[in-house]
């Protein structure tokens, strides 16, 4: 929990110190009410004072008949300032607490931002949504306001009141070592029965959220086979569990903290046995006293074992948060395979090779995605790679994208590895588009240019020319139309074009199909891939597709099997020279 504090900018960190500052001086005030209305009470019941004592300090009045008057005054005043310190610390803690939420939820997204695609695969999206709301709130609920308030108020709540108990009534202390030890027993036992639970909680709660995604994106697949009862049973059975371990947690919470909450009342029976004891020591003159040290000492012990309940319930919370706070650490101390690379270096040219390079997967160290590539795609020149399913063409484009690393061999873009190439200019020169298009909710324009948000009418209308979609000049709004998240108000087809108008917009010198064309009938994706080679001259297009037709026309194919390259030519030269490639092409003229 702490190390979480040390990751927090210079602004939060004196907030919390302003927070904590308030909470010490609290407590203090609090124990002066005990100490005004002890001396109200000998002072309405006759006997005669001419000062106001506060612990070893006596404060003389002008006038004692005016005692009961200042004294009413004294509490009023102590009143409002609790007043104050209390309206002032909340605010500052609220306020602190924002920010601090707001801070930790930008750190994680820019992480996330910084992670790629192997470190991302290790976390399940259930996980990282989880850890951006259920586990910073915790981490705000239960962490940070516990710091700022709680656990400091409880604290010096303790440390004042023993200073105030011992120094009115010692011999009544015996009532605190009583007290005290069995309040830190009771929640010690607590907390180790609570704090596996409070992990569990987490836990179950990231199946539930990773059962809901998965059914929300195969909805139609669960529709169509009828499976709607059998993944309610699945996601109740998974809800169950996480309703059981919640509601043990707080049963046990509920039974354990109450039966502590009330084990100060031990300490009251122990101060009345001992003023019994020493009852006979009493005389006419000193028990009006002796009544008021009474009533102010049992005031200072339930402060003192509230603040013990309270340090230990709050030790409790920070149990709770550090679960989540080392869920939150966990991915901040992620350290990226891939790091991000600001060198400065940029390729003269886009020649793109491979060096001998091969791939295998963490979770399938036996089985090589690709082995031994070696290959060439030529600046400027259209490249397909055509192959079955599971033969590497993905892990391909996963690699020139730098979403991973080879595990050996090397690749370079225009003579220089390219894990030397400056990242941010990298990214600016290559654009990728993907058989399941990724569209945000907003307009069309907005999609348009997120790769290039200051484009100008000409290049939008031309990325829209150039991607054939023209199905954009049927809205009355064209490019100002709203679609909905992930463009469920547009077709497939519609959704690909419009991809491929957001990647052709910001002019990349390397422009990545990878199946991108899938949802389009052939003459629409003859059209598209035309528009690109003959406008955009001077770009390095690479195509990842199933249909020979899509590919036959380009410059070089590389036909993949089982992670090999088992041929590479132009479409008339594999024809003739590569049975492999002719099997594909008389199996898809068959159908």
């Amino acid at each position: 929990m702490f190390r979480l504090l040390k990751l927090m900018p210079k602004k939060i960190k004196i907030l919390v110190f302003l927070s904590v500052l308030l909470s010490v001086f609290l407590p203090f005030l609090t124990l002066l009410i005990p100490v005004f209305v002890k001396q109200f009470i000998t002072v309405s019941a006759g006997q005669t004072q001419e000062y106001i004592e506060i612990l070893m300090w006596k404060i003389s009045v002008p006038s004692s008949s005016n005692l009961i008057l200042i004294l009413s005054l004294c509490i009023l005043i102590n009143a409002i300032l609790i007043f104050i310190f209390q309206f002032s610390n909340l605010r500052l803690i609220n306020y602190t607490t924002t920010l601090a939420t707001i801070f930790l939820r930008n750190k994680l997204f820019e992480k996330i931002l910084h992670l790629n695609k192997e470190d991302i695969d290790k976390l399940s999206y259930a996980t990282i949504i989880t850890r951006f709301s259920y586990d910073i709130r915790k981490i705000m609920q239960n962490g940070f306001w516990t710091i700022c308030r709680g656990l400091i108020n409880s604290m010096f709540s303790i440390i004042w009141g023993l200073v105030f108990a011992l120094i009115i009534g010692p011999i009544y202390a015996i009532s605190i070592v009583v007290v005290i030890p069995l309040l830190i027993t009771g929640s010690i036992f607590a907390i180790k029965k609570l704090f596996p639970l409070y992990k569990q909680e987490s836990i179950n709660l990231d199946y539930l959220n990773d059962a809901a995604k998965q059914d929300i994106n195969g909805i139609k697949l669960i529709k169509s086979f009828n499976l709607e009862n059998i993944q309610s049973q699945k996601y109740e059975s998974k809800n169950s569990n996480f309703r059981n371990n919640s509601l043990k947690t707080w049963n046990i919470a509920a039974i354990s903290w109450n039966i502590i909450k009330y084990l100060d009342k031990i300490g009251i029976i122990v101060v009345f046995i001992i003023a019994g004891f020493i009852a006979k020591a009493f005389t006419s003159e000193n028990i009006k006293e002796e009544v008021g040290i009474i009533y102010q000492f049992i005031s200072f012990l339930g402060i003192i074992s509230s603040g013990v309940f309270s340090l230990c319930f709050q030790v409790n919370n920070i149990f709770r948060a550090t679960v989540s706070s080392k869920r939150l650490i966990d991915i901040f101390e992620i350290v990226p395979k891939i790091q991000i690379r600001n060198t400065n270096i940029v390729p003269r040219n886009w020649n793109i090779k491979f060096e001998n390079v091969s791939f295998y997967y963490e979770n399938q160290k036996h089985i090589h995605a690709i082995k031994n590539l070696s290959f060439e795609i030529k600046e400027n020149e259209f490249t397909a790679i055509i192959g079955e399913t599971g033969s590497g063409k993905s892990t391909i484009i996963s690699l020139i994208l730098k979403e991973i690393e080879p595990r050996s061999g090397r690749i370079t873009i225009g003579g220089i590895d390219i894990k030397e190439i400056d990242t941010k200019a990298y990214y600016e020169k290559i654009s990728a588009v993907f058989q399941k298009s990724m569209i945000l909710s907003g307009s069309i324009k907005y999609n348009m240019i997120l790769s290039k948000p200051h484009a100008n009418v000409h290049e939008i209308e031309n990325a829209t020319k150039i991607s054939a979609a023209e199905f954009i000049n049927e809205y009355q709004d064209r490019h100002e139309q709203i679609i909905g998240q992930r463009g469920v108000n547009l077709s497939g087809g519609q959704r690909q074009r419009l991809a491929i108008a957001q990647a052709i917009i910001k002019n990349p010198k390397i422009l990545i199909l990878d199946d991108a064309t899938s949802a389009l009938d052939n003459k629409t994706d003859l059209m598209i891939r035309k528009n690109i080679v003959e406008n955009q001259k001077d770009i390095t297009l690479i195509m990842i597709a199933q249909r020979i037709s899509t590919v036959k026309f380009a410059n070089n194919i590389i036909v993949l099997d089982e992670g090999q390259m088992v041929g590479q030519g132009n479409h008339d030269y594999l024809m003739q020279n590569n049975e492999y490639y002719k099997e594909i092409y008389n199996s898809q003229l068959e159908k």
